[in-house]
């Protein structure tokens, strides 16, 4: 009787602490209701810690019929189970982005389930359908949450689906909550200080003709975060000539064709992009300078920063891009600017082609200067590319039929591309650098650790890398696994502490280029009399790339 009891106070406590934890978990676990009225998926169901996960369907039908994959919602500080079921018999499943490694468990001929981390934007590929996947939205949860009494708050509540166009004031915060839909656009000219925040959908399907879900011009001090917008027309989310704008977690579903852009950067200064996931047919991330016709402003892009995005780019567009309309505000010499341009950790799960297989000028990372810009000091770090069907990279100076600058050419100068992984898709793809002329040139670019399946990238001709006679000054580099393991058997530099020139032993007639500890180009030549002169070199720690024969080193030496 004893030990019955015993058994018994121990599976009372073992019962109050699984509670415990089932409540605790519910608690950091925020699900959204389906807005009252709202049509739900008819392709996938979705339950969330045992709660049922309104899916929004975004459809466009087209003349052949089309859609861009459904989505849902939900919020969470932990790591929950997430019930998916679809209307097929499910024979493989992809999780984007990889690099998070979610697993899946198949329980029924069309269910899984799966853990899905807080703060993660995935798509989810069954039986590698990437015209209609699921788009799971796991969003931190959200902390001092607007009160629908405060009169500088514009709430609209979870629940419900509202129509009619936001117009946002200054010192105005609007709040679409987790559950809500509005059917219409947020525009605004001219206003400063607002913020557009919550975990609800804006839908512009309502208003076809107004193709910009998001358009906000001529403002500064503007953050946006957590809210999805879904497009059927034009670009979705616009920001022209704006200045210190903060834009996390958004989500762009542009499910139209063409001029589906997902995100335009237009004529910005001071701009950050934190996390985010964005899924067009054409552009995905744009920056340019002005849109004939758009009535966005003129500006010169600068201090741009993207991090921590996953991008789904479809057949017409471009993953990450800066161009085409690159005329900003000219110089006494006619030329306009677009610089200090940083893409970072980010995950381009797909980049499509045209859909009669022709190739273009799209790319997963790519520079289109078809205008006057001097486009310089851009960065791209720690990109993952893992399905790309045309160029992996395009970098030009053009000029085709729709440049509004019939005259002055631009220049495309300082770019580095460090830590890029083509991880899977087609591994055999080419990537382009071109020149416009000898004075409009593309120069100084820099591919450090680029890697291709299983390959660091030496070479053009390891890359498939097509250029013209106008492109100045390309190196390769592995930094970020080879500065720490030179072999001093291949090259010998010395000293490697020197004041005016280093000395390489074997290497005479070879190139180099000499680089800061952030790859910047300082020097590059010819080794002459097995000599580089270093003279004009501040004091500090540099790298030395040596080439001959399409091989390549990198020794690192200190100037005194």
């Amino acid at each position: 009787m004893h030990n019955n009891s015993n058994i018994i106070r121990f599976s009372l406590v073992l019962l109050i602490l699984t509670l415990l934890d089932i409540s605790n978990l519910i608690s950091q676990t925020v699900v959204y209701p389906a807005p009252a009225g709202a049509t739900a998926s008819t392709q996938y169901s979705v339950v969330v810690n045992g709660q049922s996960s309104f899916v929004f369907p975004s459809t466009y039908v087209t003349g052949s019929g089309a859609s861009r994959g459904d989505f849902t919602s939900f919020s969470t500080s932990v790591t929950v189970p997430v019930t998916v079921t679809t209307n097929v018999d499910i024979t493989s499943v992809t999780i984007r982005p990889l690099k998070l490694g979610i697993a899946y468990t198949k329980t029924a001929t069309r269910t899984i389930t799966m853990n899905v981390p807080s703060n993660c934007n995935l798509s989810i590929e069954i039986n590698g359908n990437t015209a209609t996947p699921l788009y799971i939205f796991s969003n931190p949860l959200e902390v001092n949450v607007p009160s629908a009494t405060d009169p500088n708050v514009k709430y609209y509540a979870a629940g419900q689906i509202y129509t009619g166009n936001i117009t946002p004031k200054a010192g105005q915060t609007i709040y679409i909550a987790g559950g809500a839909i509005v059917k219409g656009n947020i525009i605004s000219t001219g206003e400063s200080n607002f913020t557009v925040r919550g975990r609800g959908i804006i839908d512009s399907s309502v208003n076809p003709t107004n193709s910009r879900t998001v358009r906000v011009v001529g403002g500064s001090n503007i953050t946006f975060e957590g809210v999805i917008f879904h497009s059927i027309q034009g670009w979705n989310v616009v920001f022209g000539t704006c200045s210190e704008l903060t834009i996390n977690n958004i989500k762009s579903i542009s499910t139209p064709d063409t001029e589906s852009d997902g995100m335009d950067i237009v004529g910005c200064q001071n701009v950050k992009v934190n996390g985010g996931f964005f899924r067009s047919e054409d552009d995905c991330i744009c920056v340019k300078s002005t849109k004939v016709g758009y009535n966005l402003g003129v500006g010169n892009p600068q201090n741009i920063q993207v991090n921590g995005a996953v991008i789904f780019s479809g057949h017409h567009g471009n993953a990450l891009e800066i161009g085409y309309e690159l005329n900003g505000i000219t110089d006494a010499n006619g030329q306009s600017t677009a610089s200090d341009i940083h893409y970072s950790n980010i995950d381009v799960i797909h980049k499509g082609t045209a859909i009669d297989g022709s190739t273009n000028r799209r790319a997963a990372i790519s520079i289109h200067n078809n205008e006057n810009a001097r486009v310089s000091n851009v960065s791209y770090d720690d990109i993952r590319i893992e399905d790309c069907k045309e160029n992996y990279v395009y970098l030009s100076v053009i000029k085709t039929s729709s440049a509004v600058d019939t005259i002055n050419r631009g220049i495309v100068d300082s770019i580095s591309l460090r830590n890029i992984q083509v991880t899977g898709g087609d591994l055999t793809l080419p990537s382009c650098i071109y020149g416009y002329d000898t004075t409009h040139k593309v120069q100084n670019i820099i591919f450090d650790s680029f890697k291709i399946g299983n390959s660091i990238i030496t070479s053009a001709t390891k890359m498939k890398l097509s250029t013209n006679s106008y492109v100045n000054n390309i190196v390769f580099l592995n930094t970020v696994s080879d500065t720490n393991r030179i072999n001093p058997s291949v090259v010998k530099i010395y000293p490697t502490i020197c004041e005016n020139n280093l000395f390489v032993a074997g290497f005479d007639c070879a190139s180099y280029t000499v680089l800061d500890l952030m790859g910047k180009i300082l020097l590059s030549g010819i080794v002459k009399n097995n000599s580089i002169s270093v003279v004009g070199l501040s004091s500090g720690t540099y790298l030395i790339r040596i080439t001959i024969n399409d091989d390549a080193r990198i020794c690192k030496f200190i100037k005194k």
